[in-house]
């Protein structure tokens, strides 16, 4: 697809059907930006992006603005030549006809800088005129200004610089000219505050007009200038400003005030400049026209040293150079320059042969080429410096001497020589002259300035010309071993060459760009060769992109022919519309199904937003909608999980962002006219938003697919053209993917990706995700906590309050329905106030959780059918027969009879999708008409109602849903409540062969039909009760989940007694007693016992929970249990019970008793002793804590899980450390898996069954070495990967106490690790040095295993060997599969015995899928060798690799890591990440700068956090030392260092800068908050780094902090702290097999 320029350097002119079509994208404006004071003006504003242009336009209308008589040539030339500069308005299209001309230009939305001084004039008269006493605080200390001051110093330099290059243009072909109207209403802003000057034609040109007019016009513009400076600058109240306008007063020309104005921006520290953030939502655009992308490969043209940020240019706005040479915005360059025809020269050569017409025949050739391609102003436009080099009077040799004498200047650096002629072995045939190859390459190499070499060698036989260093673009009509043709018509070469040169290509494999470059030509000879019998070759040898270019393409005569096609078909603009159209039906209304379809906004109440990490509530509501989208420093979350209960708001959310974008998008204010708010931020910053509701796109998984589906194919676009620019939206734009209801929606079977969520490409790189979904989907999906970008809890509205008085205004508004008329006729309105307070009178205020009930109960209490008291079964039924009696007043029917039909129907499918087979098919779900004839009857008048609903999606068979999920509910109860037994068989066999949960689900409906049918009620609570014990049997107890059984029974237990009088009571068989939450906690909790004993006297489990500080502590008191004879579940945590009694151990399954302090507890003591084996066969987990006597222990059979803590000690204080615990009877319980056996008084366990067990957990209460238990472990334990021997059960170790020696602790941890998915705990232990040891190498052979088989190392307080820890981290970092290593409070002893332990350098390494290791370490005490050791194995590692080192102490030593040469990784060509962070250490410089430098060179992440860098005495002579790695990582592998709330010097801050210039890799730097020191050389710093113009200065601001937090580093001075961001770029990449085999050292000195 060929590229057209939407500006090609010059206005392009519009035709009038263009012109018309161009306006009808646009609307009328007030003259925000027409303030061309010529005549009347007119201006229009164009809505959306115009296409082609791809950016808002204006389009200014005015009066002929030229005086005098001029032709139409003349004319059309003058509008034609625009002045192009960064501060000056572009207008890069016109329009012209007999009385006005209309310029286009793009739009900028910052307003004028009129218009911003003004409302900060009337913001200043605001405050001035307001009684003190009554001023508003937030008015009374806002400052005035819309603009800083140094803003305001930017933009009048910008403007000054705009006049100078008026006045005073470069060396060009364009004569100066005089504005004739600066003013501030001339001046506009785009939105990073950056100025721009409005000019449409001169005032006065040079040469026009006489000399003292010309002056006298120019002396205006410096005298406006000044008025306007003095008017901007009034208001402020700085010396510094004073003192420039005092300057400015005094300066004669432009020149003289910019040299002032730049003064004051230097002293201010102020850019000059601020260029557009990449933060993904603004358009790639050329800085100077603003319409154009900017073409790459002119970064690298050159700028004044001290450039901090480069000028983006086009390839239109550099082609007209001659005429508008290029400044940049950030330097004092002169120009820059031109890549094609810019200090060029050129020399033509024609042969000699024995017949004069064909000497002719050469002559012709380089005259056709010198003509036509290479002076050609539009072409390459070597103007000067041109030779041609003929037969003549004078000799060959002289005239080669004396052209390559002429071109021999500093003003040339590119040289186009052109020959044509007869070539042989002995050389270039000139007459008599024979100029050897070797000779011209000779005369080129001589030329000092000349860089760049482009050859055109049409002759026979040519050679490839060896230049050295000079780039060189050859072009030869054949190849070496050819003889070239040259017919009557002149060479069949060069006439190809002029014509691929001036003309479009009309093939389809070549694409019309605006720069030929010297491979495009390669390509199109290839692909279409002018002669089958010769072909023409080409070399080229060049250091940059920028060297390839040959020369621009002619002025594509095309591109207004482009513009009229986008125009007529702007698929992106089209879209939008569309989406507009749609969400307005679709979005824009909210669906409480009252009798108005009411828009979305005048109904809508903010959500109750609380945000959540990981997976827990943080605390605190989310103030603003837009907070959901932003994570830290503003950028934008790629996933969004918005969690929560039906009804409680999730889908209006969705529908609020839509509506808000929708009515965003179609504004078309400036920022400082449209009211600025941080919803406007939200919905402005994506393109594009798509809204899918999941339940109806069941069917699909990968999100384009959907879109295509439910959005693409509804608005009508043809499928095709709309994936294709589907693709490209998602691609390219920043969108917002709403997906409503991830609950609602199932992963289709015939997808076999792991993801269980909607596909996301990743391609789609500024897409955000927003998925709705009731919590339980989520626990569901165990969706990883990386793949959460943002967790957000919905709980209803934030002001329930505010939504009931708009839903009361809305039905007030209702023309007669509502409340019944008093006496004399008038209808009584609804007070909002009042029926708040009828709501909570009734207890129905909790319901304010769920908008959509909530508003069904205003809808009630208006009609006046809230009664007092109402039961919640007669609330629901109420609401349902007004939903009924509404929709049939509509068809005058008879309410009463639709009632009684419709309720039974639906009451039997509410209860039959309830408790379906498939549990996804009980929200949204299909219903069969066949075999429900009643439903087909009642079909219309059900759905019309609203209390059902229905999706018929074509070719899908209709989707149903309740209203509500209560409703649905409410339903289902009175269908239960109809037949009692047959729909509980029903619920237990689902319960059991589909469900997987305990039965809490059936909460609601239990509820429910305590109001309806206590009977009924009585029934479902045994059900729920039976239910949850089948689960308790089947997982084990949950104990949240008991509570939550117990209150809801309670709950039911109040809505039944409001109903029935006869003393029924629900049943409750799972009693929880939690002082932390129970309204029961002021009550014995004996008493609360007794209490439900009394009503149910087959208790299954018991759940107790004391407080500590409970004013009912029970210390004396003993718990009797006999009553609770089934008993299979007892929990008790915590308790203050000094002993249990009446204990029965017959059915106990689980039995877990904390006492709060140790506790003899002889009568539970008792129980166990004389309880026969048989009564304990069914136990499986037993967890005694603070229980002395376990004499017993030793005689029991048949536990499952043994858990015993603390307490041991006790029973045996005061005996020897002797004893040994033999566990040889556990060995008979065959259903075994869980030991715990802490604070041991013993000296060593054995016998214990570790191949029958998943996790054992032994610990003393004093340092042993328990040699038998460890004997067991490493006789089990095997090296081997496979999971055999010991890991065939065993998944979690954890030990405490114990001794163990360097090989014992070594073959351990190895075997854990090679076996995957296990956890190795390491408490209070010693590792100590043995003499088995084998010294470190190569030990294990990497062997990939999943990601989910990571292993898990944590140890704590150990003591171990600095040989013994390098060797632990050797072999976690290469083992070959996942692990997460975590140590803390670790002692490493030094064994004088052995040498310094070193870790090997590693060799090849296997390719595998990408894997991450964990490290992370803190509380240890580190020399420097020992940090740097494991920085340089991660920097060797091709895997992915987290080090985070906290809290650690770095030993002072002589180690010096920066002596030593890095070498680069056996393997860079895998794609992982590599992160360090470092917090609240004091760290030397010296290891600062060796982890820093690591991150620059091998291309990760570096995060240095509250410590100290302290200035090291390394001498600074001593350099980094890397090996030069141009392309071990690419821009997605940026180095990323930052510090935060650090105190680092200066000069470490310099060496960095340095660092990472010589890299040449990309590095971004961020100083956040850090104390950089000394204080006097922090200015002089960033005076260093600008000078430098590979480092690319984005923010160097002086920010205190004032507030004291105590855990930054002691030399942190807090108001002392700096703000910096730097970047390097990368340089040229291109790692060739010389670098890569013999890899230089690079070595940084400081700037």
């Amino acid at each position: 697809m060929d590229e057209h320029l939407a500006f090609n350097g010059k206005a392009g002119k519009l035709d009038e059907r263009v012109f018309s079509k161009l306006k009808l994208l646009c609307r009328p404006v007030k003259a925000r930006q027409d303030t061309a004071q010529q005549g009347n003006a007119t201006t229009l504003v164009s809505q959306d992006d115009v296409p082609f242009y791809n950016t808002r336009l204006v389009l200014r209308t005015v009066e002929k603005p030229w005086t005098g008589d001029l032709s139409k040539e003349e004319i059309e030339n003058n509008l034609e030549q625009i002045i192009l500069h960064y501060a000056i308005v572009p207008q890069v299209a016109y329009y012209i006809n007999k009385q006005t001309v209309s310029f286009v230009a793009p739009y900028f939305g910052g307003g004028t800088l009129d218009e911003v001084i003004q409302k900060e004039r009337d913001k200043t008269a605001t405050i001035e005129t307001e009684i003190p006493s009554e001023r508003k605080p937030e008015i009374a200390l806002e400052r005035p200004q819309t603009l800083e001051w140094k803003d305001k110093l930017r933009i009048l330099y910008q403007i000054c610089r705009a006049i100078e290059y008026l006045h005073q243009p470069p060396k060009c072909e364009r004569k100066p000219v005089s504005h004739g109207n600066i003013c501030m209403q001339n001046v506009l802003l785009d939105e990073q505050k950056n100025a721009r000057l409005l000019f449409l034609a001169p005032k006065s040109v040079e040469g026009g007009v006489g000399e003292e007019q010309f002056q006298e016009d120019k002396n205006k513009d410096v005298q406006t200038f000044k008025e306007m400076a003095q008017e901007a600058l009034q208001q402020s109240r700085k010396k510094a400003a004073s003192d420039i306008l005092a300057h400015i007063q005094r300066a004669v020309t432009m020149t003289d005030i910019k040299k002032e104005l730049e003064s004051g921006l230097r002293g201010e520290d102020i850019n000059w400049w601020t260029p557009s953030q990449d933060d993904g939502k603004k358009k790639d655009k050329c800085e100077i026209c603003c319409v154009n992308k900017p073409e790459k490969t002119f970064d690298k043209l050159t700028h004044d040293r001290f450039c901090v940020s480069k000028i983006q240019i086009c390839v239109g706005c550099l082609w007209n150079w001659r005429y508008n040479p290029v400044k940049c915005h950030s330097c004092d360059e002169e120009k820059i320059r031109s890549p094609v025809g810019d200090r060029w020269g050129a020399i033509f050569i024609a042969g000699t042969d024995k017949k004069e017409d064909i000497t002719k025949r050469f002559e012709d050739d380089i005259e056709k080429l010198k003509d036509r391609v290479i002076t050609k102003a539009i072409l390459m436009g070597v103007k000067d410096n041109v030779v041609t080099v003929k037969k003549s009077t004078t000799t060959y040799g002289e005239q080669l001497e004396k052209a390559f004498s002429k071109i021999d200047t500093p003003e040339i650096t590119t040289i186009v020589l052109v020959y044509s002629g007869h070539h042989g072995d002995e050389g270039f045939q000139l007459d008599a002259h024979t100029l050897k190859d070797s000779e011209l390459e000779q005369k080129f190499n001589c030329l000092k300035h000349v860089t760049k070499v482009i050859v055109f060698l049409d002759c026979c036989h040519p050679k490839m010309l060896n230049l050295g260093k000079k780039a060189i673009l050859q072009f030869n009509a054949v190849t070496s071993k050819q003889k070239a043709i040259c017919g009557p018509t002149g060479s069949q070469f060069v006439n190809d060459i002029v014509k691929v040169l001036t003309n479009p290509w009309e093939c389809k494999c070549c694409k019309n760009t605006p720069l030929i470059r010297d491979y495009d030509m390669h390509k199109y000879f290839n692909n279409h060769p002018y002669n089958s019998s010769i072909e023409p070759s080409q070399l080229s040898n060049t250091d940059g992109d920028h060297d390839h270019i040959l020369t621009f393409r002619l002025v594509d005569p095309g591109w207004l022919k482009a513009l009229e096609k986008s125009l007529d078909i702007s698929p992106l603009q089209n879209l939008k519309k569309e989406l507009f159209k749609l969400y307005d039906n679709t979005a824009s209304t909210l669906s409480i199904r009252l009798d108005i379809d009411e828009a979305l906004e005048k109904i809508y109440e903010n959500p109750k937003l609380t945000l959540k990490e990981n997976g827990k509530d943080k605390g605190g509501d989310i103030a603003e909608l837009n907070d959901i989208f932003q994570i830290k420093e503003g950028t934008l979350a790629k996933t969004v999980f918005v969690e929560g209960e039906p009804g409680s708001g999730k889908s209006s959310l969705c529908k609020k962002i839509v509506h808000d974008w929708c009515e965003t998008k179609r504004e078309g204010r400036t920022i400082y006219t449209r009211t600025h708010t941080k919803v406007n931020e939200l919905s402005s910053q994506f393109e594009f938003v798509f809204h899918i509701i999941l339940r109806e796109a069941k069917k699909e998984c990968c999100i384009k697919k959907m879109i295509l589906k439910f959005i693409i194919e509804r608005i009508g676009i043809d499928k095709t053209s709309g994936e294709e620019l589907l693709g490209e939206i998602l691609k390219s734009n920043t969108c917002l993917l709403v997906l409503d209801g991830l609950d609602e929606w199932q992963h289709p079977e015939g997808c076999h990706s792991g993801e269980r969520i909607p596909h996301v490409k990743t391609s789609w790189e500024n897409c955000t995700l927003l998925i709705t979904t009731r919590p339980y989907k989520l626990a569901e999906l165990k969706i990883g906590l990386s793949k959460i970008g943002k967790h957000v809890m919905v709980n209803g509205v934030s002001n329930p309050e505010k939504l009931v008085e708009n839903i009361v205004s809305r039905l007030n508004d209702l023309p007669s329905t509502g409340m019944s008329h008093n006496p004399e006729g008038t209808r009584t309105l609804l007070n909002h106030e009042l029926c708040i307070k009828e709501i909570q009178e009734n207890n129905l205020w909790h319901f304010s959780e769920y908008p959509i009930v909530l508003a069904h109960i205003v809808w009630l209490s208006y009609k006046g059918r809230l009664l007092t008291d109402m039961k919640l079964s007669d609330l629901y039924e109420t609401l349902l027969k007004e939903r009924c009696s509404e929709s049939c007043d509509k068809r005058s029917s008879s309410p009463r009879s639709k009632y009684k039909e419709i309720i039974p129907t639906l009451s039997k499918i509410a209860f039959a999708k309830l408790f379906a087979e498939d549990e996804n098919q009980t929200i949204v779900f299909e219903i069969d008409e066949e075999e429900n004839v009643n439903f087909e009857s009642q079909k219309t008048a059900s759905l019309e109602s609203g209390i059902i609903s229905c999706t018929n999606d074509p070719g899908d068979s209709p989707q149903y849903y309740f209203l509500h999920k209560t409703v649905q509910e409410y339903l289902a109860a009175l269908c239960i409540s109809k037949d009692i037994a047959k729909c509980c068989s029903h619920i237990k066999h689902t319960y059991k062969n589909n469900r997987g949960e305990s039965g809490i689900s059936l909460s609601q409906i239990l509820i429910f039909l305590c109001s309806i049918d206590t009977k009924a009620a009585e029934e479902l609570s045994k059900e729920m009760n039976e239910l949850f014990t089948d689960f308790c049997d089947r997982d084990g107890y949950p104990s949240f989940e008991a509570m939550m059984l117990h209150d809801t029974i309670r709950k039911g237990q109040k809505e039944l007694d409001r109903s029935d009088n006869s003393g029924r009571k629900l049943c409750l068989q799972h009693v929880t007693y939690n002082e932390h939450f129970d309204d029961t906690r002021d009550e014995n909790v004996a008493t609360v016992l007794e209490q439900y004993v009394k009503i149910n006297q087959s208790c299954m489990s018991l759940y107790i929970e004391e407080r500590i500080d409970s004013a009912n502590r029970s210390d004396d008191k003993v718990l009797d249990l006999k009553m609770f004879k089934g008993l299979k579940y007892l929990h008790l945590k915590g308790t203050n019970f000094k002993d249990v009694t009446g204990l029965n151990l017959s059915h106990l399954v689980e039995c877990s008793i904390e006492f709060i302090t140790p506790r003899l507890a002889p009568n539970l003591t008792s129980t166990f002793y004389n309880s026969e084996i048989e009564c304990l066969q069914t136990m499986k987990k037993l967890d005694l804590s603070n229980m002395t006597d376990v004499h017993w222990l030793h005689k029991r059979k048949g536990i499952q899980k043994l858990l015993i803590w603390k307490g041991l000690r006790r029973l045996h204080k005061g005996s020897k450390q002797n004893k040994i615990l033999d566990l040889r009877r556990l060995g008979n319980l065959k259903h075994l898996t869980e030991v715990g056996l802490l604070e041991l008084c013993y000296s060593d366990v054995v016998n214990l069954p570790v191949f029958k067990l998943h996790t054992v957990k032994v610990g003393f209460d004093e340092l042993q070495n328990a040699p038998l238990f460890m004997s067991t472990l490493s006789t089990h334990g095997t090296c081997q990967n496979e999971r055999e021997g010991l890991f065939s059960h065993l998944k979690d170790l954890h030990l405490e106490k114990i001794r163990m020696s360097e090989e014992q602790f070594r073959r351990l941890s190895q075997s854990f690790i090679k076996a995957g998915g296990t956890s190795l705990w390491l408490r209070l232990c010693s590792i100590e040095p043995g003499d088995d040891v084998p010294q470190l190498q190569n030990e294990c052979e990497q062997q990939a295993v999943s990601s989910e088989c990571a292993t898990r190392i944590c140890h704590g307080f150990v003591t171990i060997t600095v040989e013994g820890f390098i060797r632990l981290i050797d072999y976690v970092t290469r083992c070959g599969h996942s692990v997460d290593c975590d140590l803390f409070s670790t002692t490493l002893k030094s064994n004088s015995a052995v040498e310094q332990p070193v870790l090997p350098m590693l060799g090849p390494q296997p390719i595998s899928a990408d894997y991450t290791t964990k490290l992370r370490l803190s509380w240890i005490e580190m020399s420097t060798e020992q940090i740097c050791q494991i920085v340089g194995r991660i920097n060797q590692l091709n895997h992915s690799v987290t080090l985070a080192l906290e809290r650690c102490t770095v030993k002072s030593d002589e180690y010096n890591p920066l002596r030593h040469q890095m070498v680069p990784p056996p393997n860079t060509s895998l794609n992982y990440t590599k992160r360090i962070t470092i917090e609240n250490m004091d760290i030397s410089e010296t290891l600062c700068l060796y982890v820093a430098s690591s991150a620059i060179y091998y291309g990760y992440t570096c995060e240095i956090s509250r410590c100290d860098i302290l200035p090291s005495e390394v001498p600074h002579a001593d350099n980094l030392h890397f090996p030069q790695m141009a392309a071990i990582h690419s821009p997605a592998h940026t180095a990323k260092l930052t510090f935060h709330e650090a105190s680092i010097p200066q000069h470490v801050v310099e060496r960095l800068a340095c660092q990472a210039k010589i890299s040449r890799h990309l590095v971004e730097c961020v100083l956040d908050k850090c104390y950089v020191w000394p204080p006097p050389d922090v200015r002089s710093l960033k005076k260093k780094m600008e000078e430098d113009p590979a480092i690319q200065i984005e923010k160097f601001k002086f920010e205190p902090k004032y507030e004291h937090i105590w855990i930054w580093p002691k030399s942190y001075e807090a108001d002392q702290t700096w703000d910096i961001r730097f970047k390097a770029t990368a340089k040229k990449s291109a790692l060739t097999e010389s670098t890569a085999e013999n890899a230089e050292v690079t070595e940084c000195t400081r700037m």
